[in-house]
C-alpha cells in the first residue's frame, strides 16, 4: 500500500471534507474492503465521506486535475 500521510493532494482532499471525513491507514473499517460480492478485499489507501454534493464535486474536480484515479462506492446495497 502506498504511504499517502501529509502528501499535498491528501492535505487538500482533508481540507475538502475535513478530519471526521478523512481516513487512511488503520482507521479505515474492513468493511470497507470489499464489494458488495465480498469477491476481493483490499485495503483502500484513503477513503473520503463527503457530506454534500459540492464536497462530491470539489473531490472529482481535485482528483480528475491531478490525475488520481479514484474508486467510488455507494451504499453497498447491490
Amino acid at each position: 500500500m502506498t504511504d499517502t500521510k501529509g502528501t499535498p493532494l491528501c492535505e487538500q482532499l482533508r481540507a475538502i471534507v475535513g478530519s471526521a471525513g478523512f481516513l487512511e491507514g488503520e482507521d479505515i473499517e474492513r468493511k470497507n474492503f470489499e464489494d458488495w460480492m465480498g469477491a476481493r478485499a483490499i485495503r483502500p489507501p484513503l477513503l473520503l465521506r463527503p457530506d454534500s454534493t459540492s464536497q462530491v464535486s470539489q473531490i472529482l474536480a481535485l482528483c480528475h486535475a491531478k490525475k488520481q484515479p479514484i474508486a467510488p462506492q455507494g451504499g453497498m446495497t447491490g
